[in-house]
């Protein structure tokens, strides 16, 4: 069980970038893949597909994009930064409610079609 404090650390650890730091270095992930093949999924259930790759492994086998998206797994430290690879202006840059907007619509689509599937 975790209080408040280590709620508050593992949550930003796991939006913001968790690489190089001292310890537990790594990357939280959201295993899309098996989201997908598994729609009937109950809430404490989806929970298990957030995983914490060491950040060796992360250097080794999922150093880019392409890498994680070829495992199905989707890096939540980009959710709320700008993404990698990328450095475009203050003017440029989307804004932090947009970002939160499209993700709420976003998860909002996939939990109206998950509960349609499960009618």
């Amino acid at each position: 069980m975790l209080d408040g404090q280590q709620r508050l650390t593992s949550c930003y650890r796991a939006f913001f970038n968790n690489t190089g730091v001292d310890r537990y270095a790594g990357r939280y992930y959201f295993d899309y893949g098996r989201f997908l093949r598994n729609p009937e999924l109950l809430n404490s259930e989806v929970e298990e597909l957030v995983i914490f790759k060491k950040e060796k492994e992360v250097n080794k086998s999922l150093s880019d994009t392409a890498k994680e998206q070829g495992l199905d797994l989707f890096p939540l430290d980009i959710i709320l930064q700008e993404p990698r690879g990328t450095s475009p202006s203050r003017s440029e840059a989307p804004r932090i409610s947009t970002i939160l907007d499209q993700l709420r619509s976003s998860t909002d689509s996939l939990w109206a079609a998950a509960e349609a599937l499960n009618r």
